[in-house]
């Protein structure tokens, strides 16, 4: 994740802000099965098992100065 650097007119990294892997089976509800923070480059990496199929996206919170945000589910079919 990245925010506009007014002074330096490029997008700089937000380091250290807490991502949300959320998952859901089926048409239910999302849940958090792992939270993660963004490393120096802006990056939030996780890693879960598979074990049904489901879709999984990225959620953040938002700070003081950027607004929330969720990112569009990708679907996991698992055989």
């Amino acid at each position: 994740m990245t925010v506009a650097g007014w002074e330096t007119r490029k997008n700089v990294p937000l380091v250290g802000h807490q991502v949300l892997l959320q998952y859901r089976k089926g048409s239910g509800a999302f849940v958090t099965p792992k939270k993660v923070r963004t490393d120096r480059d802006g990056w939030a990496t996780a890693t879960v098992k598979a074990t049904a199929d489901g879709a999984y996206r990225y959620d953040f919170a938002g700070t003081s100065l950027t607004r929330a945000t969720t990112g569009s589910a990708d679907f996991v079919d698992v055989k």
